[in-house]
């Protein structure tokens, strides 16, 4: 989905449009556009809220600094008491000014490395992801999440970008948004009838209840789950991102159904293309709760 650490890009870069991944038989998801993928330095998901480099810092302090009409007054008293017939010794102005600036610059200097510090830790967390190399899940940092990954989180764990349930255990998933709206009441989220229907298949592995090695038998049925994604050839299109986040429009179809699928959709009357909303997705840093599992769509 659209990443929320993901930088916006203008018309230029083709991001303002609709957007659409695929996934194939030959175990390869593609983008459109591709550039989705290739902001900030293929690092999609990587959040960003410093200000400063270390070579940026001084100048943009002062640059800041100088948007204050008091600091453009003194600057403007230290000028006039520079010259040679100012009024007062230069160094009783001047020095208590280039004080001010620099004591400001280094406060917003220590501000900026607070926050790269909260940055770090964010991007550094991992999550589950599916690895079509090795064909199993793998942990990966969060900021190494790219649109069109398989995901996998478990109960009391943060879902580390905007996501579209494919599967949920029981079938429905709870989740705490308090870290966004400070609604502490749990919200209920399920997958689209088309995704339903295709984890409902033998094909995408059983559903796994709570109990001894879940876990291990959870990372086992997912596999197949997402393997059964790329088989059946899951086509996910997106609108443009809007400034409401409930206003989210999209539809899933299928490019390479296969004979039992198809025969599956009819049985249970799913019309494609499938219809996306809001109470499909999961907006990133919400946290599973209550729930075994859940497999998404980034």
């Amino acid at each position: 989905m659209d990443n929320s650490g993901a930088k916006q890009l203008g018309p230029a870069h083709g991001l303002n449009g609709r957007r659409q991944i695929s996934f194939s038989r030959e175990m390869k998801a593609t983008v459109d556009p591709p550039a989705l993928n290739e902001v900030q330095r293929g690092s999609p998901n990587r959040i960003r809220t410093t200000r400063f480099t270390w070579l940026t810092w001084l100048p943009k302090s002062l640059f800041a600094q100088f948007h204050r009409a008091a600091n453009v007054y003194f600057l403007f008293v230290s000028v006039i008491v520079c010259l040679p017939d100012g009024p007062m010794m230069w160094s009783s102005t001047v020095v208590p000014f280039i004080g001010v600036l620099l004591w400001t610059a280094f406060k917003d200097l220590y501000e900026d490395r607070r926050r790269k510090k909260d940055d770090d830790a964010e991007n550094l967390r991992t999550c589950w992801r599916y690895d079509t190399k090795t064909k199993e899940f793998a942990q990966v940092r969060w900021m190494d999440v790219c649109v069109g990954d398989v995901l996998l989180s478990f109960a009391d764990e943060a879902f580390p970008a905007d996501v579209l349930v494919v599967r949920a255990a029981g079938g429905q998933a709870f989740i705490s948004t308090v870290n966004l709206d400070g609604e502490t009441n749990l919200k209920e989220r399920s997958s689209a009838n088309l995704l339903s229907a295709l984890c409902d298949m033998p094909e995408a592995g059983p559903d796994v209840p709570r109990g001894d090695n879940a876990r291990e038998k959870v990372l086992e049925s997912a596999v197949r789950t997402a393997q059964h994604l790329y088989t059946e050839g899951l086509q996910v299109e997106l609108q443009a991102p809007k400034p409401v986040l409930t206003d989210m429009e999209g539809s899933l179809k299928l490019s390479s159904a296969s004979e039992t699928a198809s025969a599956k959709l009819k049985e249970l009357e799913v019309t494609l293309p499938c219809k996306l909303s809001y109470e499909l997705f999961v907006p990133r840093g919400c946290v599973l709760r209550n729930t075994l599992y859940v497999i998404s769509v980034a």
